[in-house]
């Protein structure tokens, strides 16, 4: 039987519509419904034009009654979304901010503990340092000045030419070394001399042997190392002995100067072993340096 040229072309459209619809992966199938427009009739325009046609690739179908087709790229999202990362702008930005409030901490600690330290300073540079008072051997306290000398303590020169200060009224007295202002009413005395020893150590020892070693109960420990009143590296060294029934106490001191070896001598009574030592360190401060 011959079939004409339209229902061969139908036919042929119908099967290439089928295997477009089976291959495509994103095309929706269609059934054709008997008896419609299209279902592949023999002669149907309408059958050849909607089977021949195939959707674009790609494209998303409109699903049938109860179905619903996404494209793969949003059921991607869909399935398993995150939170963008921020940018590395914002990261920055965020760090220094930090590192900022830290510096402005920081600063503000230092700037505390600077103003702390200032304010301690201050007041411990106004206090006067503390020295102890002299009271002279009449019984009446004496005020005493910032170098610890008494303030009523007048200015003399020894025979040598050395300036120092003595109290008023006390007698003068000299042996081969030293330049003595004594108390008329008692044991105390102090003196200053220089010594043709070119050493501290040796001038003090020499002058104690030389002068009280024939009194009774005389006794000495060994030389020790002082400090003088202008921070000068000095030796000192202290005796005991009787004198008129008395035990005395004596302190010699020898600091080197540029005129030499300048001995400092006081005597006290021993019943006050401190005063010895009182009258070394004012008669030390008082005299001037050659």
């Amino acid at each position: 039987m011959t079939v004409d040229e339209p229902g061969k072309a139908g036919a042929a459209a119908s099967d290439a519509g089928s295997t477009a619809g089976v291959d495509s992966s994103s095309a929706t199938v269609q059934m054709p419904i008997p008896g419609s427009a299209g279902a592949g009739h023999p002669g149907s325009p309408a059958s050849a034009g909607s089977a021949g046609t195939a959707a674009p690739a790609g494209a998303t179908k409109h699903a049938g009654p109860g179905e619903h087709r996404t494209h793969g790229s949003e059921a991607g999202r869909s399935a398993g979304w995150a939170a963008p990362e921020p940018s590395r702008s914002r990261r920055l930005a965020t760090t220094a901010l930090a590192a900022l409030g830290i510096a402005i901490g920081a600063a503000v600690v230092v700037g505390l503990l600077l103003a702390f330290l200032a304010r301690d300073i201050g007041s411990s540079s106004d206090a006067a340092p503390g020295t102890p008072s002299l009271t002279l051997p009449d019984g009446n306290a004496s005020a005493a000045r910032v170098d610890g000398v008494p303030a009523d303590w007048t200015e003399q020169t020894t025979r040598s030419g050395l300036v120092v200060r003595a109290p008023p009224g006390w007698t003068q007295r000299t042996d081969a070394v030293v330049d003595y202002r004594v108390d008329p009413n008692g044991p105390e005395q102090v003196g200053v001399g220089l010594s043709r020893a070119g050493d501290p150590d040796v001038a003090v020892t020499s002058y104690v042997h030389n002068t009280s070693r024939g009194q009774t109960a005389f006794a000495t420990p060994p030389a020790v190392d002082a400090t003088g009143a202008r921070g000068e590296r000095a030796r000192q060294l202290t005796v005991t002995y009787t004198r008129q029934g008395t035990p005395v106490t004596v302190v010699v001191r020898g600091l080197s100067t540029a005129r030499g070896v300048v001995v400092v001598a006081t005597r006290s009574a021993s019943d006050n072993p401190d005063r010895a030592v009182q009258l070394v360190d004012s008669t030390d401060a008082s005299f001037r340096r050659p």
